[in-house]
């Protein structure tokens, strides 16, 4: 009975290190279910307008404004009642020499197309979209500390979990901080993208 009792405590402490093992990588296996960083990148992206294809978008609109031409369009309208007549009675005074009249109204439209032809060649506003890759390159840089900062208190608080409540409900609330910051740069995708896997 005492060799029984011997075996498996010495088997029980054997194993107790590979079960918590096997419970700990099935943990870090789930969190590989969660968004990966190029995920989140673009979302971050997508939700700041300065995802790829409306960059694309902005810099070929820049690219051919100048060949769309500007229009004007004006327009007038003159409605008069004139009654003039002039009347010449210059050589007799009993008989009309020259008599004229005038009366009527008028209507002016006009239009005009214009183009600058110097921005076919170089448009100022290309450099503008241009200068949008460094707002992109805060929004990467911004979104991927805080994701790998919050991936890193997911490890810590599984490979060591706090043994007292006041440290464990710290962690959770600096988990829960990092996980706000990321949704605010995402527009709450990630956090719907958690629960929905």
């Amino acid at each position: 009975m005492r060799a029984a009792l011997c075996w498996v405590l010495v088997h029980g402490a054997l194993l107790l290190p590979a079960i918590a093992s096997a419970d700990v990588s099935d943990k870090l296996a789930g969190l590989k279910q969660e968004p990966s960083i190029r995920e989140v990148q673009k979302a971050a992206l997508r939700y700041f307008g300065l995802d790829k294809t409306e960059v694309d978008s902005m810099r070929s609109r820049a690219a051919l404004k100048a060949v769309l031409p500007v229009l004007n369009v004006s327009g007038a309208y003159t409605d008069s009642n004139v009654d003039d007549s002039t009347t010449n009675t210059e050589f007799s005074n009993t008989e009309v020499w020259v008599q004229r009249g005038v009366a009527g109204s008028a209507t002016n439209v006009s239009g005009s197309l214009t183009w600058d032809l110097p921005k076919l060649m170089f448009n100022g506003e290309e450099l503008d979209v241009a200068s949008l890759a460094g707002a992109q390159e805060q929004i990467i840089n911004k979104i991927t500390a805080l994701y790998y900062q919050r991936r890193n208190i997911q490890v810590d608080m599984l490979l060591n979990p706090p043994t007292d409540t006041g440290a464990r409900l710290s962690k959770q609330i600096e988990l829960e901080k990092v996980t706000s910051l990321i949704d605010a740069m995402t527009g709450d995708w990630f956090t719907h993208k958690i629960r929905k896997d």
